[in-house]
């Protein structure tokens, strides 16, 4: 996760929506989230691959970049 804020002109096609609220990170599903609740609403980003980062819109209604760990 960044603090990288981004407009909505950046955001592309819904990908789709947290399904899943993890307690541990290590319980991974997919879409799925240990920080963000269900029903989250997750993003490509326009002109980045989805395998490098994402987006999603927090509960405050902010886009937030979240990157992929190398």
């Amino acid at each position: 996760m960044t603090e990288e804020v981004l407009e909505n002109n950046q955001l592309g096609e819904k990908l789709g929506e947290v399904n899943y609220h993890l307690n541990k990170e290590q319980d991974s599903k997919e879409l799925s989230s240990n920080i963000y609740p269900v029903e989250t609403k997750i993003y490509a980003i326009n002109n980045i691959d989805i395998s490098k980062a994402i987006a999603v819109v927090n509960e405050e209604g902010e886009i937030i970049k979240l990157v992929a760990e190398e």
